[in-house]
């Protein structure tokens, strides 16, 4: 009997098991179970890391660095990418034969629209030099403004030195600042339309008759094995030196997340990603960053009144925020990761009355402002009377007022003369009296 109920507990935990299977990655994964060398996930709203595995190490990028080209040439556009990019033989054959291109001629040229196109789905070399030479003169000057753009994002160990990514030992970045980067592009709508599509076409040109059809190289947007549904996009790279690398903007619901593996082997920047993604999109929640009953800066300030060009102090009062701030935020998020700052001033005037805002305090994550909300009074207080001490209104009444003083003062001068004349004269008569009759006394003693 015993053991036919563990053969059917052992029965149903199998079924339960093919009918509701665990969600793969709904821990932490482990960052050594990842290929990739290095790997970064970041919170697009905040900027918050929430995972990290060797992610400020150098790593050689490959075609991951056109993410910085493209972001320049959407900065340069402004909106407009009607202008046409022409193609010098220099941007066109200083590259070498078998590397990703769309075969374009020298003098050929394409709008900035179909450039972006093509340097995004199809990873073509030839494209970005010829947008970088557009804009800045030559790939050379063009990957220093790179290098500098990214140093204003916050990039602190990246170095570019061409628009494409292909091998150079001085061109190098780590995957947090692609992260950054990424976060950065991702401000643009048309990035976002450029990053999501599957197929492009361009059509004829000056010198080519034929329409050129692209299809995006990442296979995290395309139906098949590796296709995700959170995932809006991102831009793949490969070389020799530096292995295969992904970056890669998802969202879910509100959540946005961004991942980069780099230095990994084909297939496997799609699972590691996956992986990622998984794990980041499960673990956020709702989080007080700022409770009313336990704030941080919760205390007292100074009450004062103008008086006379004077500042008198009438006291202190109890302030606090006027609600709780609450985010949706990653689990691995702490208090120490908070920032409340205060916009108080150093006293308040009177009157104040019990929930009047007296200044404002602000959350913030990392550089992420999160929100901000009032400082209010918890008691009142009224400003002091000053009626008693108060000047004359007008010369009438400080008339009357000293008419009446010197009134005052003949009526207290005419007592102290009066006191004067009548009081030492009855001290001498009451003395004298005394004296006798204590003679009196002592006589009718001894005569006894």
């Amino acid at each position: 009997m015993k053991s036919k109920l563990i053969l059917k507990y052992f029965i149903f935990t199998l079924i339960l098991s093919v009918i509701v299977p665990a969600r793969a990655y709904a821990g932490e994964p482990d960052a050594g179970g990842l290929n990739a060398l290095s790997a970064c996930m970041i919170d697009v709203t905040t900027g918050f890391t929430i995972f990290n595995k060797d992610m400020r190490a150098p790593r050689y990028p490959a075609s991951i660095t056109k993410l910085m080209t493209v972001l320049l040439a959407l900065e340069y556009a402004g909106g407009d990418y009607t202008e046409r990019v022409v193609f010098s033989r220099d941007a066109v054959y200083s590259l070498p034969y078998d590397s990703s291109n769309i075969a374009m001629d020298a003098d050929e040229s394409l709008t900035f629209e179909q450039a972006l196109y093509a340097i995004m789905l199809a990873s073509a070399n030839e494209v970005a030099n010829a947008v970088a030479e557009h804009i800045a003169g030559s790939a050379e000057e063009f990957a220093k403004r790179m290098t500098e753009r990214a140093a204003e994002l916050g990039c602190r160990g990246t170095h570019f030195m061409n628009p494409h990514g292909l091998h150079d030992d001085m061109h190098y970045t780590t995957a947090y600042d692609m992260a950054l980067i990424m976060r950065e592009c991702v401000k643009h709508p048309f990035f976002l339309t450029l990053i999501s599509t599957v197929n492009y076409d361009i059509p004829p040109t000056e010198k080519r008759e034929e329409i050129r059809e692209m299809i995006n190289t990442n296979r995290l947007i395309r139906e098949g094995e590796y296709f995700n549904p959170d995932v809006v996009g991102g831009k793949t790279g490969f070389t020799d030196p530096a292995g295969h690398t992904l970056v890669t903007y998802a969202k879910r619901g509100d959540i946005e997340l961004i991942v980069c593996v780099m230095k990994n082997e084909r297939g496997m920047i799609y699972t590691d990603t996956t992986a990622l993604l998984e794990y980041g999109f499960n673990i956020f929640e709702t989080m007080v960053v700022l409770n009313r009953n336990s704030f941080f800066f919760r205390g007292t300030l100074p009450v004062v009144q103008n008086y006379r060009d004077e500042q008198v102090s009438l006291g202190l009062i109890k302030i606090a925020p006027a609600e709780d701030l609450s985010f949706y935020l990653p689990k691995n998020i702490t208090y120490n990761d908070v920032k409340q700052i205060p916009d108080l001033p150093g006293a308040v005037e009177a009157p104040v009355a019990s929930g009047q805002t007296v200044g404002t305090v602000a959350v913030y994550l990392n550089d992420y402002k999160l929100g901000e909300t009032d400082i209010v009074s918890l008691s009142d207080v009224l400003p002091a009377d000053p009626a008693d001490d108060e000047e004359p209104e007008n010369e009438e009444e400080a008339r009357s007022l000293y008419e009446n003083a010197l009134v005052l003062l003949s009526s207290v001068k005419t007592m102290m003369y009066i006191f004067a004349a009548t009081v030492p004269p009855l001290l001498i008569v009451r003395r004298v009296l005394a004296g006798r009759r204590r003679r009196r006394r002592i006589f009718r003693y001894y005569g006894k």
